[in-house]
């Protein structure tokens, strides 16, 4: 691995063929609108699917803004895409987050803070802040329809109140969340992209970063997690170098023994890491 970054001393203070292209998106139509329905085929990139009998009501699986699929009259389903659309109050599928930029005091009935987690694994960070902080509006995000279907079960199973989740990645959360509206941004234990050839996908980029400066308030915090000496040297290089934007208020090399530690809430992949030996690399940045 070649990383190269110096690291930076801790700081340890609290803190259309058969369908019609609309907005690139390819929708069914039909030629016979009385025919009984077929079954059909429907699919996003890279996601698993299987056939399912359609029914006359079922609506179109559009895919993400920018979306690309081939023109058929054949649609694949991902049999969670569908079970997703089932929990509409619990979870959201990603084509239908659009219309709450701006709106989800509404979705979630009540005004309060709000605070979004990137990749959320199985629930169980949010699960825990949501009993420590009731007083705040959950969002966690997850990019595969499995995953986050049974996300939103959880919530349902334990009445998670004001916890909630949706189907998206982290970079499209400029396309779903108005400027100024998202108080805080969770990022636990990110894909590193360990080779330099793959450091271009990490998902903090100077470009990310002034995309949360816009969707945050003065004071908004991102808290972020890793195990991955690399890549924390990397993102604290980053805010470092847009200081006239954010204030690194907390930085260790070592979160389970640093002044956070005790308040730390211990993610699955971290008690996998820990278990390894790994130790857990962690800061808070503050927008100014």
């Amino acid at each position: 691995m070649n990383e190269s970054h110096t690291p930076q001393p801790g700081i340890e203070t609290p803190p259309p063929a058969q369908g019609e292209v609309r907005g690139g998106v390819l929708s069914p139509t039909t030629d016979d609108t009385d025919a009984a329905p077929k079954s059909t085929w429907r699919s996003r990139p890279g996601r698993s699917a299987v056939q399912v009998p359609a029914t006359a009501d079922d609506a179109p699986i559009e895919l993400l803004p920018g979306g690309m699929r081939p023109a058929s009259k054949h649609y694949v389903v991902n049999p969670y895409l569908l079970k997703i659309r089932e929990m509409p109050e619990w979870v959201v599928e990603g084509t239908r987050l659009a219309p709450l930029m701006g709106q989800w005091h509404t979705y979630f009935q009540r005004k309060a803070p709000f605070w979004l987690e990137i990749g959320s694994c199985k629930g169980e960070y949010l699960t825990e802040l949501s009993q420590r902080h009731p007083e705040v509006n959950l969002l966690g995000l997850e990019i595969k329809y499995k995953r986050t279907w049974r996300l939103g079960r959880l919530a349902k199973r334990l009445d998670l109140k004001h916890v909630r989740f949706a189907e998206a990645e982290g970079e499209a959360i400029g396309t779903f969340i108005a400027p100024g509206e998202i108080d805080r941004v969770i990022v636990n234990f990110p894909d590193p992209w360990e080779k330099q050839k793959e450091w271009k996908h990490r998902l903090f980029q100077p470009k990310f970063l002034d995309q949360l400066y816009t969707l945050m308030p003065p004071g908004g915090e991102i808290w972020f997690k890793t195990d991955h000496e690399g890549y924390f040297d990397w993102t604290n290089d980053l805010f470092r170098a847009d200081e006239h934007r954010w204030d690194i208020t907390f930085a260790t090399r070592d979160l389970h023994h640093s002044a956070l530690g005790s308040e730390n809430i211990v993610t699955w992949f971290e008690a996998l890491f820990t278990s390894h030996g790994l130790p857990t690399y962690a800061m808070i940045a503050r927008r100014r």
